[in-house]
């Protein structure tokens, strides 16, 4: 194993971790699709990661060729994740740019498995080893693009576009804390998903010999997007325990008040204008000789 390998199983695991904490968090608070769209999306690209491991060790351009088909399927469910959060969580984007933009990768499966190699390449020539610093190896094919790959390309841009729109408009407003926090989620996952695609672009063009991966990427967004919900948890939990320290306040005020106008042995009533309701406390009832229950108006009273 080299420090290749090391460093894609640490992020893929990163990744795992990173969604069980947050799957967690989604099953005790089911309202927040946040955590479920987050999980979603480390689970696939620790799924993505896997898949661009194999990819190093390949034996062959046929293996190769077969995994990166199979690679498109993780990181279909990888972008639906992200297109997901920034739709429900942060509510920004112009949808249709997000859901085109899925529409068209999604449709790209089509052609991607039913054509001889994937929707990649139309023909894969040979398999090369390469080694880079520190001894490691990854492997690299000669190929020929497919004619599908500007589709997928397109697919590409319209999602880079979508969370650019996402960008742009927090920025327009970031002296908004909440706006503030959907600019640095938004531009960090435009950023990285465009050096993913430049990165993939050159190497299928044959410009730069490196290993085809969207990992490293998009385990940045992972963190960035963790930290924001991480603060979003703590400030929740720091709003909850405020509130209980309010409500433990209040309970003992009125168990003050209660006590204070049991011992002058008062009766309490309260008269709601807008309904015309009358509300009696338990020993003004017993002043008043009023049976418990017994309908209680202004013409009674």
């Amino acid at each position: 194993m080299n420090w290749l390998d090391v460093i894609w199983v640490v992020m893929a695991a990163a990744c795992v971790t990173l969604g069980a904490i947050h799957f967690l968090i989604w099953a005790k608070q089911p309202g927040e699709k946040a955590h479920l769209s987050f999980t979603i999306t480390a689970v696939a690209l620790a799924a993505a990661g896997v898949i661009e491991l194999q990819l190093m060790h390949a034996r062959s351009a046929q293996e190769f060729a077969e995994l990166v088909r199979w690679l498109h399927v993780p990181v279909l469910v990888m972008v639906v994740g992200l297109v997901l959060f920034v739709r429900l969580h942060l509510r920004a984007g112009r949808p249709w740019l997000g859901y085109m933009g899925l529409g068209l990768r999604a449709f790209t499966l089509i052609p991607n498995f039913l054509s001889e190699w994937n929707v990649n390449w139309r023909d894969v020539h040979e398999l090369a080893d390469v080694e880079i610093w520190g001894g490691a190896h990854f492997k690299r094919v000669d190929a020929e693009l497919s004619i599908w790959m500007p589709l997928l390309q397109l697919s590409n841009y319209l999602l880079i576009a979508f969370f650019i729109d996402a960008s742009v408009t927090a920025w327009r407003d970031r002296g908004n804390p909440e706006n503030a926090k959907v600019l640095r989620i938004c531009a960090s996952i435009a950023l990285f998903l465009m050096f993913a695609v430049f990165w993939q672009l050159a190497i299928l063009l044959q410009v730069v010999v490196l290993p085809v991966t969207i990992l490293p990427a998009f385990t940045a967004v992972l963190l960035v997007m963790s930290y924001e919900l991480g603060g979003d948890v703590t400030r929740a939990a720091q709003i909850a325990k405020d509130l209980s320290t309010v409500q433990g306040t209040l309970r003992r005020s009125e168990q003050r008040i209660e006590d204070a106008v049991q011992a002058a042995g008062f009766g309490l009533w309260e008269w709601d204008q807008v309904n015309g309701e009358l509300w009696l406390s338990p020993r003004a009832r017993e002043l008043l000789d009023l049976p418990e229950g017994l309908p209680f108006d202004r013409q009674r009273f």
